[in-house]
């Protein structure tokens, strides 16, 4: 039963769902930053061909997505962290919600 569930609910079914979503969010991404989106079409790509190699048994696919998946996963939010921080309309967004964070008071 616990094979049952974490070989067949918990890796495919949530990396079909992740590769989705990676995926829908990277064409979204894309119209902004085409270096983040791209990053996130390819972790859903990892992720699919994770889903996929585990559905065929084929290990050398599986493997090969999830690592991929999991080092995307470390440097895809250093990378939009980067990016947030350095887009200058940033501090105006923030601005509007706490005014005294962006004027420094005397």
């Amino acid at each position: 039963m616990t094979t049952a569930v974490a070989k067949g609910l918990w890796n495919m079914l949530e990396v079909l769902f992740a590769a989705v979503w990676w995926i829908g969010f990277g064409v979204l991404l894309r119209r902004d930053n085409k270096i983040i989106g791209m990053m996130s079409i390819i972790a859903g790509a990892a992720c699919l061909s994770d889903a996929v190699g585990t559905i065929t048994d084929w290990n050398v696919l599986a493997e090969t997505g999830v690592n991929i998946y999991l080092l995307l996963g470390i440097l895809w939010p250093v990378m939009l962290g980067i990016y947030i921080l350095r887009k200058p309309d940033t501090m105006a967004s923030f601005s509007t919600v706490a005014p005294n964070l962006s004027t420094s008071e005397k």
